[in-house]
C-alpha cells in the first residue's frame, strides 16, 4: 500500500493523554479480528499507546483516567456520505449546528460528497466558480472541527464542463482528493466525465458514483451500465439514494465493480434492499466493502443518531454478527479512504488515531450488552466520545443515554439521575455536552 501524503493545511488542536479501565469488551472495528478482549487502553498524545490489562497499564499513565463501567469500547464512526455547506448550516433543512451534533453522537469522521448550499455551482458548468468552492471546503475542513470534535474530509469535486488538468493540480496541491458523486449533480455521462477522472487519478484522488434513480432535481438515473464505465471507487447509497434501482441492478454493479470498490449503504434508503446487499456481500465473502452513510443534510431530514439506526437495523435483521456490522460504520470506511486521504483512524489498535467511543445497551433495554442491543435492533448511544484523546461529549443534544454511565477521574456521569432538572438536559445553555457534570 502506498503511503499517503499528509495533506496540506493540517487540523492544530489539542491531542490529549488518557487511561481507559474497566472496559467490558473492544469491538474493534476490523471485521476480520472484530473482537478483542482487552480492559485497558492507554491513549498518549492523541494515539493509542497501548491496549493492555490492570497489569500492563498503570492508571498514574495519565492524568485523565475513564471507567467505562464494564461497558463496550468501539472506534468513532466513520460517516461516509453527507452534503455540507462552507459552515455549519444545513441550508436544505435550515438547521444549525447539525454537523458538530453528529460529533456529540459518536461520528467522528464525516466525508463529504459535495456542497448542498445556493449558488455553489452544483449544478452548472462553471468550473471557475466550482474549483474555488472546492478548494474553499477542502481548506476549511483541514483548519477547522465543528465544535472542536468533528473530522471532516471536505473538498469534494463536482464535475461541470471547462476543468483542465491543471485546475486538477492546483486543487490538489490545496488538499482536495474526492470527486464527489457522480450523478449527483453536474455532469454525469461517461462520455463527459472519464478524461476528469482520469486526470483525477493521475493524482491520486477517490471517485464516487451515484448509484439510483433521479434524487433531486439536477441529479441522474445512474445504471449498472454507467457505474461500471465509470468504475468509481465507491458506489454510493447503493441501497437507494433515496430510491433504489432494481434488485438485479444492484447484483450487477455488485458483481461487475472491482473487488475493492466500496459498496454504501445509506440510513436514508430502501432497508429491505440495504439488507440484501449485505447478505448478498456475505455470501461472497465480501462484508468489508461495505461502508455505511446517511446522505444528510438532505430534504428526507436529519438524524444525528442515523448510523447509530442502521447498524441496529443491519445487525438485527441479516445473519452477519453485530461486531462486523460495527465494522462497516467504521474500520471497513477507514481502510477504504485510507488508500486515498490521511485516515489513520476506524481501528482500535496501538498507532491509531484515539478516536473512541463507549458505548452500552440503552437504558430499559431487555439485552444483555451492547452488541446484544445490536442484535435485538435496539438503537445505541455513545456513553462518552473520545477524539484525539479529548472527551468531547457524554451525549448528543436531546439523545438517549446509555444503561450504565462512565467515571471521569471518579465522578460518574450519570445522566439518569438529571431528570430534576430535565430542561437543562433537552436544551442547555450552553450546549449539554459543556457542563460541568459532563468535563
Amino acid at each position: 500500500m502506498k503511503k499517503i501524503k499528509h495533506e496540506p493545511f493540517p487540523l492544530k488542536h489539542e491531542k490529549g493523554d488518557a487511561v481507559i479501565k474497566n472496559i467490558g469488551l473492544i469491538v474493534t472495528g476490523d471485521i476480520n479480528n472484530p473482537i478483542l478482549n482487552k480492559s485497558k487502553i492507554l491513549v498518549k498524545n492523541g494515539l493509542i499507546e497501548k491496549i493492555g490489562d490492570e497489569k500492563t497499564i498503570k492508571d498514574s499513565e495519565a492524568e485523565t483516567v475513564i471507567d467505562a463501567n464494564g461497558m463496550m469500547v468501539i472506534p468513532g464512526l466513520i460517516e461516509t456520505h453527507a452534503h455540507i455547506t462552507l459552515h455549519d448550516y444545513s441550508a436544505i433543512c435550515q438547521a444549525m449546528n447539525w454537523v458538530e451534533n453528529l460529533a456529540y453522537c459518536g461520528v467522528t469522521t464525516l466525508i463529504s460528497e459535495g456542497l448542498h448550499a445556493w449558488g455553489l455551482g452544483r449544478y452548472y458548468d462553471d468550473p471557475v466558480a466550482t474549483k474555488a468552492n472546492t478548494i474553499t471546503e477542502a481548506t476549511i475542513y483541514k483548519r477547522w472541527m465543528p465544535g472542536s470534535a468533528l473530522k471532516v474530509v471536505g473538498g469534494a469535486l463536482i464535475l461541470v464542463r471547462g476543468l483542465t488538468k491543471q485546475d486538477f493540480k492546483e486543487m490538489t496541491d490545496a488538499g482536495v482528493r474526492l470527486i464527489a458523486e457522480i450523478g449527483g449533480g453536474g455532469l454525469s455521462e461517461p462520455e463527459d466525465v472519464l478524461q476528469y477522472i482520469k486526470w483525477a487519478r493521475e493524482f491520486g484522488w477517490h471517485v464516487s458514483a451515484h448509484a439510483s434513480p433521479c434524487s433531486i432535481p439536477g441529479s441522474s438515473h445512474m445504471s449498472p451500465e454507467k457505474i461500471i464505465k465509470i468504475d468509481p471507487d465507491k458506489v454510493a447509497h447503493l441501497s437507494g439514494g433515496s430510491t433504489p434501482l432494481s434488485w438485479d441492478e444492484i447484483k450487477e454493479t455488485i458483481d461487475k465493480t472491482r473487488r475493492d470498490t466500496a459498496l454504501e449503504l445509506s440510513a436514508q434508503s430502501n432497508t429491505r434492499l440495504a439488507l440484501k446487499i449485505v447478505e448478498y456481500a456475505r455470501e461472497k465473502g465480501q462484508l468489508d466493502r461495505v461502508v455505511m452513510g446517511s446522505d444528510q443534510a438532505v430534504g428526507l431530514g436529519l438524524q444525528w443518531g442515523s448510523l447509530w439506526m442502521l447498524m441496529a437495523q443491519v445487525a438485527s435483521m441479516t445473519n452477519v454478527a453485530p461486531e462486523q456490522v460495527v465494522a462497516m460504520a467504521t474500520g471497513n470506511a477507514a481502510r477504504h479512504f485510507g488508500r486515498f486521504v490521511d485516515m489513520n483512524r476506524g481501528i482500535i489498535e496501538p498507532g491509531r488515531e484515539a478516536d473512541i467511543v463507549i458505548t452500552d445497551k440503552p437504558h430499559g433495554s431487555a439485552a444483555k450488552d451492547f452488541l446484544d442491543a445490536l442484535k435485538h435492533g435496539d438503537v445505541c448511544a455513545p456513553a462518552l466520545v473520545m477524539v484525539d484523546g479529548r472527551v468531547v461529549a457524554i451525549k448528543g443534544r436531546d439523545y438517549q443515554f446509555t444503561q450504565r454511565a462512565v467515571k471521569i477521574n471518579g465522578d460518574e456521569k450519570d445522566l439518569s439521575t438529571y431528570g430534576p432538572n430535565v430542561e437543562e438536559y433537552l436544551f442547555g445553555s450552553p450546549a449539554p455536552r459543556y457542563h460541568k457534570w459532563i468535563l
